[in-house]
């Protein structure tokens, strides 16, 4: 978690339960599309690491 902590620019991020979550909230939508974005070739990333991107409700939190 603390690769995820220092390369990611997250507002918070969180570990679910003992640890096989991950969450990253991000206040800004510029943050979060370009750490979005860097995780495609990012080396730091484990192979067997799957992430997805989602808005938190459902809300539109950038509008």
């Amino acid at each position: 978690m603390s690769r995820i902590r220092e390369h990611l620019h997250a507002d918070e991020v969180l570990m679910s339960g003992s640890g096989p979550t991950v969450a990253a909230y991000y206040t800004e939508e510029t943050r979060f599309e370009a750490d979005c974005e860097a995780l495609e070739s990012a080396r730091w990333v484990e192979p067997t690491w799957r992430y997805w991107k989602t808005k938190s409700g459902g809300l539109n939190l950038w509008s």
